[in-house]
């Protein structure tokens, strides 16, 4: 039985382009009107999430982890653009703002320097937060090889493949007009991403970063897509 806590520090930034129509401007024949862009950032705590990992089957080569995860609203449903003091919309908000559930299941495998490694997990946001809205639930999958160079370093290839549920609700502050990601229909898809990792540990304490590119990306209606994900993490055993 092992119990975890983890906090996390989420950084984001989205690039919008402004149309001269929606400027209200107007062509002249032969005429290019040119467009604006400005590029918004958010950063802060995000969600923290606190873990009971119980290993229901365990050998010399195999395990089967059964956790149970709670998320603690610590990140914020407030961002406010500084520049056009208007609201940020759902995906740049740094947290869920509510209690949410994440039951995850875990299968190991493990022989000389190699491990493999299935997961399956959902995120369950089972109520409406302060703002009138639920982030759309999600079902999430994980299959990944790691290969152990020696005792302190380890290399990881891992492949997820996430299912993103609608927005429910909305919030009424978030303009749906003139951003799309302000309008819930735009929201939800399903996605598959490959990860390139390494993990280095020095007696108790931890380092590890993964670099993923999409490999696949349906998306409901109108939404940004990634370019790159970028994970760092740091761990202290005790």
């Amino acid at each position: 039985l092992s119990v975890m806590l983890m906090a996390s520090y989420v950084a984001m930034s989205m690039k919008m382009s402004m149309m001269p129509m929606m400027l209200g401007m107007s062509s002249m024949p032969g005429m290019t009107m040119p467009s604006t862009s400005s590029t918004i950032h958010s950063q802060s705590l995000s969600d923290t999430r606190l873990s009971i990992l119980y290993s229901y089957y365990s050998n010399s080569q195999q395990q089967l982890i059964i956790s149970f995860v709670g998320s603690i609203p610590t990140g914020s449903i407030k961002k406010i653009d500084q520049s056009s003091q208007s609201k940020m919309s759902y995906t740049m908000q740094t947290g869920s703002g509510t209690f949410d559930c994440i039951p995850t299941i875990t299968y190991l495998y493990h022989q000389d320097n190699y491990a493999i490694g299935v997961q399956s997990s959902a995120i369950i946001h089972s109520y409406y937060n302060v703002q009138g809205y639920a982030l759309g639930n999600e079902w999430n999958s994980n299959l990944w090889v790691v290969y152990r160079c020696f005792d302190e370093l380890s290399l990881s290839l891992r492949c997820e493949t996430k299912v993103r549920a609608s927005i429910r609700g909305s919030d009424s502050s978030i303009d749906a007009v003139q951003e799309p990601a302000g309008d819930v229909h735009n929201s939800g898809g399903n996605f598959i991403n490959l990860f390139l990792g390494a993990s280095y540990r020095l007696q108790r304490h931890g380092f590890a970063a993964e670099y993923g590119i999409p490999c696949y990306q349906n998306v409901t209606g109108i939404q940004t897509v990634n370019n790159a994900i970028f994970y760092v993490s740091y761990f202290l055993i005790l």
